[in-house]
């Protein structure tokens, strides 16, 4: 599991002062983010000419709010490994490690030029494989 803390800020908010449901998702990438530099050459994976990873699919479920101010951390993990795409499945909790929320974000590897998918790199899938958690 990769493990990452985060701040909940004031234009994050509604006019309650309780994170708009959107940024969960936001925090979620930017977790994903620090994830993939820590697994993979950054500018490579996001600057390839030949493969992309897009998201094909994402799903989130609130426990509790967010509010203004909120420190948060942020825990992930490959629940899915596929012969041509990837599933993360993020877990936000507070500093009580009470459970805020959980979102799953599925990537899918493209050729850029045709559109189609395609295999994972080995190199890719290898270093995914050592962060596959249980469901």
């Amino acid at each position: 599991m990769f493990l990452t803390e985060k701040f909940v800020h004031f234009g994050d908010c509604d006019p309650g002062g309780i994170m708009f449901f959107a940024n969960l998702l936001r925090y979620a990438h930017e977790a994903f983010e620090m994830f993939i530099s820590s697994v993979a050459d950054y500018p490579a994976y996001y600057l390839n000419k030949e493969i992309a990873y897009p998201v094909l699919k994402t799903e989130t479920r609130f426990a509790h709010p967010f509010f203004c101010g909120t420190t948060f951390k942020v825990e992930l993990g490959v629940s899915q490994l596929k012969a041509h795409s990837f599933e993360i499945t993020y877990y936000f909790y507070n500093k009580e490690m009470t459970l805020l929320a959980k979102a799953k974000t599925v990537h899918v590897a493209l050729e850029i030029n045709s559109l189609k998918k395609t295999k994972l790199p080995e190199e890719l899938k290898e270093k995914l494989k050592l962060h596959l958690i249980e469901k």
